[in-house]
């Protein structure tokens, strides 16, 4: 075992170590973790990825991961509690989804490899940090995959009048719930869970086959509700009624849930590696599938706002399937069977979506060390990473089988707001760090941590601080915060315009973020904004998901790194004979 002094060395060094941006965008692996030269890598091809996927695969991946059921239902109950400004609540969300969408086209394109913002964290912040975000990206997966899938057998169950869930609770079954922990078992979720995990196996022109057709089903059926719905619309039911239906609090907290609901493009990150022309492609799939996601639920929103009063939509019977409700109401009740398909098929998508970047993230994670190297092996006949998702695709099964998935849900969001935040900061801090001096740099990465922190009190006293101080009090410290989160924008606009700041790199990438510092500064203040609004014990969930990763990677990944191991070498042929004596007696003890 490794001395404390040691072991506190390689932690600290852990943290700031990162991989070179070059390295990461361009070195090929074999079967046991070792760079290739330029030549072996040309011949190598047992352990690698295929680039198959085009623009157009990426904008529909895009699409079917974010439109699952939420636009069928969600739609309607932000519509019951916001009236006919349902159409505001998602173009809000969706502009500030574009944002952080804007941050991901530029990383994705400079680091087209697998690994989302695990991978661009690693290049811009550290090792450290980037296996939270790796394993903050697993659990996000995971818990999608057994909450869509317990989601499309309920939906599924209630076609059916109940049947398998009554049969399942006369069972000796019946007696295994425990709230909020064990459910009833679920057998149909997990059965869907592993014929699409075996999809996912499959290679990735298959799984993009299968997301394809299914989309287009999806589309077709969210344009029948919107030309359907056309020749049922009453405008009085916009213009009888106050078009902001509900104060600002219910408001702000609904264009809240709208942003959740645009969740899903970072998928496509995910496929970086597996993309035929990531700087062109991937910006692409990302833009057009927000694109397309914004124009759908705008479509469905604002025709079930038309069709009938939005008062009607707030019964028990309309918030389980507001959408069926809104067209039996105008006597169009046979439009519910092809609602009832579009929504199967939409959370079949939203499932495979879920499936598919998980064992990506487990295969670069593995790649670089972080885990072992059992996971980075690629299946030499479908080119892609089956034994990490043999391992996730059971381990969510059992989760979608056994537990109350819906409790859990939740921490996607969570999880997946810090990533957006993670990748809009890791921008800015690469842009300023390729266009001025260390030292320069170094003020700016400090100037975004303070602004992270800023927007987070500011949200917090914003959403809050009503409960606690007179509007007086209230108001006075929401400006003084306000004012102090403008102060590091300030700063780094204030550099932008100096000859410190080389505005030529940004011409050099493929694919650049608009108008930095101000699109990754209006994502992060976006993401924090709508982030405090989550319940605490989501954070205490994820809290605990989040000190079993740091448990496997101070015990494992730290030291098998790939990273590290380079600098060690490097460190003993230059004869560091500390280092060397270091390593040395490490592995005698080991």
């Amino acid at each position: 075992m490794p001395s404390f002094k040691r072991f506190l060395h390689t932690a600290k060094d852990s943290f700031f170590r990162r991989k070179p941006i070059t390295e990461a965008a361009e070195h090929t692996f074999d079967e046991n973790n070792e760079k290739l030269l330029p030549s072996d890598a040309e011949s190598q091809t047992t352990n690698k990825l295929t680039r198959s996927l085009g623009g157009f695969d990426l904008v529909l991946l895009g699409i079917g991961s974010t439109l699952g059921a939420g636009v069928y239902i969600s739609t309607g109950q932000i519509a019951a509690a916001v009236g006919p400004s349902v159409i505001f609540c998602f173009f809000i969300a969706a502009a500030a989804s574009m944002l952080a969408g804007f941050s991901y086209a530029e990383f994705a394109s400079r680091v087209p490899k697998a690994g989302s913002v695990y991978l661009f964290s690693y290049v811009t912040i550290g090792e450290m940090v980037a296996w939270i975000m790796g394993w903050d990206l697993i659990l996000e997966y995971i818990i999608g995959t057994a909450a869509v899938a317990r989601s499309w057998s309920a939906y599924f169950d209630n076609l059916t009048g109940g049947a398998m869930s009554q049969a399942m609770n006369d069972s000796f079954f019946g007696s295994w719930r425990i709230d909020g922990v064990f459910s009833v078992p679920d057998p149909f979720a997990f059965m869907l869970i592993l014929i699409l995990s075996f999809i996912v196996c499959l290679g990735v022109k298959e799984s993009a086959l299968f997301n394809n057709i299914c989309t287009f089903v999806n589309l077709f059926v969210i344009l029948f509700i919107t030309v359907v719905g056309c020749f049922y619309i009453d405008v009085s039911n916009w213009t009888d009624v106050p078009f902001f239906a509900a104060d600002s609090t219910t408001f702000i907290a609904n264009v809240a849930t709208c942003f959740f609901a645009y969740i899903g493009f970072d998928v496509i990150a995910t496929s970086a590696e597996e993309v035929k022309k990531p700087g062109k492609d991937i910006p692409v799939g990302i833009i057009g599938s927000l694109t397309g996601c914004l124009l759908s639920y705008m479509s469905v929103s604002t025709i079930i706002s038309l069709i009938v009063p939005f008062t009607l939509l707030s019964t028990e019977a309309a918030q389980s399937a507001p959408l069926s409700a809104a067209f039996d109401l105008r006597g169009v009740g046979w439009a519910r069977h092809i609602i009832n398909i579009g929504a199967l098929v939409g959370m079949s998508t939203s499932l495979l979506a879920a499936l598919f970047p998980l064992p990506r993230i487990i295969y670069s994670l593995a790649r670089d060390g972080l885990l072992p190297p059992f996971f980075s092996q690629i299946n030499q006949r479908f080119r892609t990473p089956i034994n990490g998702m043999l391992l996730a695709g059971s381990f969510a099964g059992l989760l979608a089988l056994l537990f109350d998935v819906n409790a859990l849900a939740s921490m996607m969001s969570v999880g997946t707001i810090i990533a957006y935040t993670t990748v809009s900061a890791s921008v800015l801090i690469l842009r300023y760090r390729d266009a001025t001096t260390p030292a320069v740099s170094a003020k700016c990465t400090s100037a975004v941590v303070v602004f992270i922190l800023s927007a987070i009190t500011f949200s917090l006293s914003y959403h809050y601080g009503q409960r606690y101080f007179s509007d007086e009090a209230y108001y006075a410290i929401v400006s003084i915060l306000g004012a102090e989160t403008l102060l590091p924008v300030v700063y780094l606009f204030y550099i932008r315009r100096t000859s410190a700041f080389d505005h030529t790199v940004a011409a050099t990438l493929k694919y650049a973020c608009p108008w930095v510092p101000a699109v990754p500064l209006l994502a992060i203040g976006a993401n924090m904004f709508f982030i405090v609004t989550l319940d605490y014990m989501h954070w205490v969930r994820v809290g605990g998901w989040l000190v079993v990763g740091l448990v496997i990677y101070l015990s494992y990944g730290m030291w098998n790194s790939l990273e590290r191991n380079k600098r060690l070498k490097e460190s003993l042929l230059k004869n560091d004979s500390y280092v060397y004596a270091d390593v040395v007696s490490y592995h005698v003890a080991a």
